[in-house]
């Protein structure tokens, strides 16, 4: 026994000796884990992003050009218009990752989106997207590649319009009459995400609340809902709509508007007459942020505790506690709503 655990003990120790030789002679000589690559100047760079064989080289040089920033920004653009897709696709990365420093490169990228492959067309875009407002020479070109039988640049174009800002609001309005739904939705958060608060724009906004497709109508009233004060009377309109679905998106909208739906006062305690519960509930919810002064308006409010459906008789609590209305008959009627649960 006592022999068999010498032998086991000593073929352990040999099999770590060995290993370690073997270690030792595999790493001889080796000091360093890693190469160290030498240092480069805008115009090594510049070279190494052309170079159309080693794609690691490419994308290496990308990263660098970006980080240097705005001052290589022509040899970048000149890159656009190299012979290989792949060195073109390297300088749109590069470009991209600069944004609005990138700016010298839009009459490059504006010739590029023009391009009949795909990928780069696609890398264009995406590089003007990021440049943002200084690319608007570039909206009658992306206006068109929004148009484009590819929905995913129609798509990529359209988010470039939106970042251009105001100077491409009237391209974002005649793209919404296009037949692809979702076209039609992403125009619709476009413009909702956008500054211009015209009445041209809650106008088209009003009209695609209507919309045959459920996705472009709740983008609409949610586009509607971020206007304020400007799209106030076009929700005061859908909340007349003889579509039920339609008047409570609007009176949710008006709820997200908070203060801002002030304006909104009457037509609110109108529909807490509306047939539909869904109506009456958001028009109650609406109100809790609203200052309610008169008499008459918080009678209005307090009839709807006794309304049939619980949840607006609930709502209509949460509504008289929030926008501080005298509290006639609250205990009551809090006690019969607990009691019929």
């Amino acid at each position: 026994m006592r022999s068999r655990f010498l032998a086991t003990a000593v073929a352990i120790f040999g099999c770590f000796l060995l290993l370690e030789i073997s270690l030792e002679a595999c790493f001889q000589g080796i000091h360093l884990p890693f190469k160290v690559l030498p240092a480069r100047t805008s115009a090594g760079w510049i070279a190494a992003l052309q170079d159309d064989t080693n794609v690691t080289c490419r994308m290496r040089a990308a990263d660098a050009l970006w980080q240097i920033g705005e001052s290589v920004v022509p040899e970048v653009a000149c890159c656009l218009h190299h012979k290989a897709s792949q060195v073109r696709s390297a300088a749109c990365l590069a470009l991209t990752r600069m944004g609005p420093t990138a700016k010298a490169a839009v009459p490059n990228l504006v010739e590029l989106v023009q391009e009949p492959t795909e990928k780069i067309r696609l890398e264009a875009i995406w590089a003007l997207a990021s440049i943002g407002p200084a690319a608007r020479p570039a909206v009658t070109v992306l206006t068109e590649a929004a148009g484009d039988k590819d929905l995913v640049i129609r798509h990529a174009a359209t988010h470039a319009l939106r970042q251009i800002g105001p100077p491409a609001v009237p391209a974002l309005l005649h793209l919404l009459d296009d037949d692809d739904p979702q076209t039609r939705r992403k125009v619709v958060e476009a413009l909702g995400r956008s500054v211009s608060r015209s009445q041209v724009v809650c106008g088209a906004l009003a009209l695609h609340a209507v919309d045959e497709d459920a996705g472009v109508r709740a983008a609409a009233f949610a586009a509607l809902s971020l206007k304020g004060h400007d799209a106030v009377h076009h929700l005061e309109s859908l909340m007349q709509n003889e579509d039920p679905t339609a008047r409570s998106q609007a009176a949710m909208s008006l709820c997200r508007m908070g203060v801002n739906a002030q304006m909104a006062t009457p037509t609110l305690l109108g529909a807490l007459n509306d047939e539909n519960a869904n109506v009456r509930f958001w028009a109650l919810r609406a109100l809790a942020a609203l200052a309610l002064e008169r008499t008459a308006e918080h009678d209005q409010v307090h009839s709807t505790l006794d309304d049939p459906d619980p949840d607006v008789r609930w709502q209509a609590i949460d509504t008289i506690n929030r926008a501080g209305i005298r509290e006639a008959g609250f205990v009551v009627h809090q006690r019969h709503d607990r009691q019929n649960r």
